[in-house]
């Protein structure tokens, strides 16, 4: 579902916090089911450090089939998409449904952020590993 696209009579200010919370659950539910029944050519063949300068967390993740690459540059693209519209009063490791927004607190939201900071770097790291891949030396 497009929630920021949606129709004016159901826009985001109007649909309830849990409905919200409830589609971006599920949304990011089935990715994750999707992601996990890949075969294994869609696991990386090999993963080794980069040579490039100044780059002490960048590795280089090989696939064996290009489309397989493809599908899993796609696939983090996604995550990273989820995470910086992920709704803010979801609280990081929280029960479903959710808490209550007002129940959080600076703590809870600054662990929010931090929690999709690392996951978005994790995702870019990955991208950035796929990319760097050197086909023609395989």
């Amino acid at each position: 579902m497009n929630l920021i696209c949606a129709s004016s009579a159901s826009s985001p200010s109007t649909q309830s916090q849990d409905h919200i919370s409830q589609q971006w659950h599920h949304l990011t539910h089935q990715l994750q089911t999707w992601f996990n029944g890949l075969p294994e050519t869609f696991m990386p063949s090999a993963i080794i450090p980069t040579s490039l300068h100044n780059t002490t967390h960048l590795t280089e993740v090989w696939l064996s089939i290009p489309v397989c690459a493809a599908t899993t540059l796609t696939w983090h693209f996604s995550q990273i998409l989820l995470l910086l519209h992920k709704p803010p009063h979801i609280l990081p490791h929280s029960s479903f449904p959710p808490h209550n927004h007002r129940s959080s607190t600076i703590s809870d939201r600054i662990t929010t952020y931090r929690t999709i900071h690392s996951e978005i770097i994790y995702h870019s790291r990955q991208i950035l590993g796929l990319c760097l891949a050197r086909p023609d030396a395989s």
